[in-house]
């Protein structure tokens, strides 16, 4: 049905390595010293055991509940309620927004319990 309203169909198994990291955390959100070594917002997404770790205050994934997980809400600019939170990247980062097939990436990935794979 998703696909009938006009989204992306997302891979039957989402790959942390191949869609996540290499397809969207290195290409935009690495990128200028954002969240490589140096943690914005404690956050750091050079590997799949430093997203779990969380930022400073949270985890940021939620396995298995992409939509309680604030990395999605920072991808989407808004929380589960609908209330605006800091959109990542930002919009003055001079980098582009994610897609909403990458969304849809990364939100499958979480639904599918966010393995390590």
């Amino acid at each position: 049905m998703a696909a009938a309203c006009g989204e992306s169909v997302a891979p039957v198994d989402v790959s942390y390595q191949e869609h996540i990291q290499d397809g969207i955390f290195n290409l935009s959100c690495r990128v200028s010293a954002c969240h490589d070594g140096t943690r914005q917002a404690g956050l750091e997404l050079s590997s799949w055991a430093t997203l779990m770790e969380g930022g400073f205050d949270r985890l940021v994934v939620d396995p298995g509940n992409a939509e309680e997980s604030p990395l999605v809400w920072s991808v989407e600019g808004q929380d589960a309620l609908g209330v605006p939170v800091d959109l990542m990247p930002p919009t003055l980062s001079g980098f582009p927004q994610l897609n909403r097939t990458e969304i849809r990436l990364i939100k499958d990935w979480i639904d599918q319990g966010a393995k390590n794979n």
